[in-house]
Parts: structure tokens; C-alpha cells; sequence
């Protein structure tokens, strides 16, 4: 049985991981996404490619300033909307949210069915 428990814990896990979210690209300004709907972390696209993460994003004049970690206790990134190709926010993905409903329904009737034929195994079935 240890085995079922840890791998019921690492779908759990994982599943926590994934969160039922997902990046959702913006199709307004940067500028407009953030003071609009201030969202709480952003995606920031470079211009090169480039991909990073800003926590608490704010608008001052031309540049966007936030946290690199969601822990920093200050602003410590600053970028200029010139070097900002677009930016993303989390959003809730109705796929992935079924995904892992249908996966935890499937885990839950794989344990009982295994507590099932534990149980008739001790009976002498």
C-alpha cells in the first residue's frame, strides 16, 4: 500500500503544481494591462525573446517596476515599455481544471477499488 499512498501524493502534487492555470497572452498595451487590471504577477516578454516574471507590477511613466521574486520585499526590476514586446497573466484554464478533476476521480476509484480487493484478500476470497 506505501506505493499507492506516494502516488496518490505525487499526482496531488503535481496537480497543485499546475494550479488550473495558465499564462494567457494580452492583446491591450502592456501599459493598459497593468493599470487596468493590476494584476498581481506578469509575464513580461522582451523584445529578444526573452521571458521573466514581475511580482506586484506598477506603472511609473514609461517603465514598468516590480519585484523579482514574489519574497523581495521592494521593487528591484524596472523595465521601459521599449523593451517590452508583451505581457501575459495567469488565468484559469477550464482545460486543464477538467483534466485534473477527471485525474483525481480516476485516482479516487483506483484506491477504492484497491481497498476493495485488500479487503476481500483478507476474507480469504
Amino acid at each position: 500500500m506505501p506505493s499507492l499512498q506516494r502516488i496518490i501524493s505525487i499526482a496531488l502534487i503535481a496537480g497543485q503544481l499546475s494550479a488550473c492555470t495558465t499564462w494567457r497572452t494580452e492583446t491591450v498595451s502592456p501599459a493598459d494591462v497593468l493599470r487596468v487590471y493590476r494584476p498581481a504577477k506578469v509575464r513580461v516578454e522582451h523584445l529578444d525573446g526573452h521571458l521573466e516574471v514581475l511580482y506586484d507590477p506598477e506603472v511609473r511613466k514609461d517603465t514598468v517596476v516590480g519585484r523579482r521574486a514574489a519574497y523581495d520585499p521592494t521593487p528591484n526590476r524596472a523595465l521601459s515599455f521599449t523593451q517590452i514586446k508583451q505581457v501575459a497573466t495567469r488565468d484559469v484554464s477550464t482545460g486543464r481544471t477538467v483534466g485534473f478533476v477527471l485525474g483525481l476521480g480516476l485516482i479516487a476509484a483506483l484506491v477504492a477499488r484497491s481497498i476493495r480487493f485488500q479487503a476481500l484478500g483478507n476474507l480469504g476470497y
